[in-house]
């Protein structure tokens, strides 16, 4: 299986969740539970737009079936400028990683681990610096 239609497998499993996936040179790699859409930016190459789109359906999976940690929660009671809400909000990104990875073994997807793992470090060191950063 190459990766387009590794991409393609993500895609259908979105759509059978309610999900579009938007695919645009401008997009931020996100996704928006109230329009029910994923946005991944083209611009990057084809196996960081798989990892990228795994990532948002593991935030999907967090949103469906409760994160482990109540992230809502603490976005109810700590304003977003706290150091306790950014923390949650690395951890629940490395939740999101995790689940993503799942759903790709659980859709036999093949990934290439140490790019996979790469991915996920680059990822979450941005985070942590944006966690840190008072």
């Amino acid at each position: 299986m190459d990766v387009q239609q590794s991409i393609d497998m993500v895609v259908i499993w979105a759509y059978e969740k309610g999900y579009s996936v938007l695919f645009d040179k401008d997009g931020d790699n996100t996704v928006c539970y109230h329009s029910k859409a994923i946005s991944i930016k083209t611009t990057s190459a084809a196996h960081i737009q798989l990892h990228t789109l795994l990532h948002e359906c593991g935030h999907i999976l967090v949103h469906n079936n409760d994160s482990p940690f109540d992230f809502n929660r603490i976005t109810d009671r700590f304003s977003s400028s706290t150091s306790t809400h950014k923390i949650y909000t690395v951890i629940e990104e490395a939740e999101a990683w995790k689940r993503g990875k799942q759903l790709a073994r659980r859709l036999h997807i093949p990934l290439d681990d140490d790019k996979w793992d790469m991915a996920v470090a680059r990822a979450i060191k941005s985070y942590m610096k944006w966690a840190l950063d008072y």
